[in-house]
């Protein structure tokens, strides 16, 4: 059983000994079609056609048949299910909570390259450099879904939502987004007391780093 130990500032969950985050993507082998579990099985004959034409005519299962899953494998799923996102013109949420999975396993895998013995200075780079782009997408995405979709939002409600759209803000350099969408949570009445202590806790590293 997989035990949670803790969560980063944009809500990614830690656990320990194995990162369940891995196995979030579903592929199928024969056509292609990939999207992460909570959205897998809710695919229209429209979006059907449009992956057998743009996916599956090109696609070519390779399989190494190595016992450990490793996050390279989980990258390429999950690569996998942003581009069948983008086919099926899925909505703003999913493509950003795919890229916010997605600079969540970036970071996993440099974690773990930064235990090794051997020094990786340019791979860690590159997935440093991966990361904040999946990041900068996965914020573009929920600012833009944001005005558009109905909450819960990816198992979000709208609070949530304001904390992480805030959070990634931060991360990517838009610091008066970051600023409006904390203050947002700050001043909400419903806003849950855990995600109101991150807010504050977030202000004050916005305002440290004025």
């Amino acid at each position: 059983k997989v035990r949670l130990i803790g969560a980063d500032d944009d809500l990614r969950p830690i656990y320990q000994d194995v990162d369940s985050l891995k196995y979030d993507a579903v592929m199928c082998p024969k056509c292609g079609y990939a999207a992460l579990n909570r959205y897998f099985n809710f695919v229209m004959s429209s979006q059907a056609k449009a992956i057998k034409e743009n996916i599956s005519l090109n696609f070519k299962y390779e399989d190494d048949d190595s016992p450990v899953y490793t996050y390279d494998d989980a990258i390429t799923r999950h690569k996998m299910a942003l581009a069948c996102t983008v086919v099926k013109r899925g909505k703003s949420s999913e493509k950003a909570y795919t890229c916010l999975k997605l600079g969540w396993l970036c970071r996993g895998k440099r974690e773990l390259l930064m235990k090794s013995e051997v020094t990786l200075k340019e791979e860690i780079a590159k997935l440093m450099d991966e990361e904040t782009e999946c990041l900068e997408n996965a914020f573009e995405g929920f600012k833009d879904a944001f005005g558009k979709e109905e909450f819960p939002m990816c198992g979000m409600d709208m609070n949530t939502m304001m904390y992480l759209l805030a959070e990634l803000a931060f991360k990517t350099g838009n610091i008066d987004d970051a600023k409006l969408y904390v203050s947002k949570v700050l001043t909400a009445r419903d806003a849950q007391t855990r995600i109101k202590n991150k807010a504050h806790d977030l202000k004050e590293r916005i305002q440290g780093n004025a």
